[in-house]
């Protein structure tokens, strides 16, 4: 797992770098929201063809290996791009290729560690992960308060090539191999696989995987499947519409190297609230912390959005940045968890890795449109405007919570 160090820091950075890219390139905030959507919504089929790579194959090392490799040639790429066409393309194909390590890694896990270690491995992993993250954007502070920001993908280059020769050299195939679906048998590989990919398949969902999962929820019109699911769904559209964030750091004066200081903040508060959570987890208390949670979130967004109207400067920075930090990296950990224990909660056993791989799809969706859409409803209605129906679906989300009170997602 060394080589998710460098992977990590290389994963945690290009996301708000990118933005940064095209915001230099003289891009709008549509543009950003469109990067964005892009690199969300490639996951689905990107996902749905790694994970059948990987059982096929049989082998975790290449996947791996020649992933983290093939990553650093597309960080060479973004020194030839002159356009913001030309960075939203790469950014897409380098999404559908960063999508390849994500199974094997925690397929790897459970080989390699006996089933008592499971949680403390994931746990491990995860540390890694968000330390990995916190250096690579804490670097890249550093980096652009000195050097142009564009040549951070130097940085980011080396650190694939690193991670590709650690991966050769340390890691070795495992005696007996699980297919995709014995991730969705534990919980925390669940939970650390949303946390290192929002979007992911433990086995592809076949035409009549699909039409069993949506019969389901037909027949259950007046339960609380419906209920569940439609609150994932507003949330993540919400959330999308969240995708501006830098952009509007960036239109409020804040430096390139100040933006990548906020995003450390939010990683570096992210990763340990969400061990704190899983590991507290209780049943009984799932409506409750749930609305708790989007109530927070939902002051903390619509409160940016007052703060974009109102603030700008160091000022607007501070505050933006502790309202994010409340909204992203305190309450939603909270959130994703317990949401990921309801809908793992619901799964039947038979079908645990398809009915998984269809709900990162509808999530994953959700979210794609919520990052489309911010960009036009900043363009027409301002900043402001955004972050406030953000809040505002939090809010709405919180609502549709409170009906699970009596089923039994919300009794222990």
């Amino acid at each position: 797992m060394a080589s998710l160090v460098p992977y990590s820091l290389v994963s945690g950075t290009i996301g708000t770098l990118v933005q940064i890219y095209i915001l230099n390139l003289g891009g709008t905030v549509l543009d950003v929201g469109l990067s964005v959507t892009l690199s969300t919504a490639i996951t689905i089929p990107a996902s749905i063809f790694w994970g059948s790579v990987s059982d096929r194959l049989k082998r975790r090392k290449p996947i791996i290996a020649l992933s983290f490799a093939a990553l650093a040639g597309f960080f060479a790429l973004f020194l030839l791009a002159n356009t913001v066409d030309e960075v939203l393309l790469i950014f897409t194909v380098y999404s559908f290729v960063n999508s390849a390590p994500s199974t094997p890694i925690n397929l790897l896990i459970l080989e390699t560690q006996e089933k008592a270690k499971w949680a403390t491995a994931y746990a491990d992993y995860q540390a890694l992960a968000a330390a990995g993250q916190v250096l690579g954007l804490l670097a890249s502070a550093i980096w652009s308060a000195y050097l142009p920001v564009r040549l951070i993908v130097l940085l980011l280059s080396a650190c694939s090539v690193l991670a590709a020769v650690i991966a050769a050299k340390l890691i070795s195939e495992p005696p007996f191999l699980f297919e995709g679906t014995a991730l969705g048998r534990h919980y925390l590989s669940i939970l650390q696989r949303f946390l290192t990919q929002p979007s992911g398949f433990l086995r592809t969902p076949q035409a009549f995987h699909v039409r069993g999962f949506f019969r389901s929820l037909r027949a259950d019109f007046s339960g609380y499947l419906r209920i569940l699911y439609g609150s994932i769904l507003v949330f993540y559209l919400a959330t999308g519409l969240t995708a501006v964030f830098v952009a509007l750091l960036s239109v409020k004066g804040v430096s390139d190297s100040l933006i990548f200081v906020s995003s450390t903040i939010n990683v570096a508060v992210t990763a340990p609230v969400f061990r704190y959570v899983g590991l507290r987890l209780k049943k009984k208390n799932w409506v409750r912390d749930s609305v708790i949670a989007l109530s927070a979130r939902a002051v903390a967004y619509g409160s940016i959005g007052v703060a974009a109207y109102f603030l700008s400067g160091m000022t607007f920075f501070i505050v933006a940045t502790v309202l994010f930090v409340i909204g992203s990296g305190i309450s939603s950990p909270v959130y994703y968890t317990i949401s990921q224990a309801m809908v793992y909660d619901t799964l039947g056993v038979a079908s645990q890795g398809s009915d998984l791989g269809i709900y990162t799809a509808l999530t994953g969706l959700s979210g794609t449109f919520g990052a489309l859409f911010s960009g036009y409803i900043t363009i027409y209605a301002g900043y402001d405007t955004t972050f406030i129906l953000s809040g505002a679906g939090m809010a709405l989300t919180a609502l549709i919570i409170l009906r699970l009170r009596s089923t039994p997602l919300g009794s222990g």
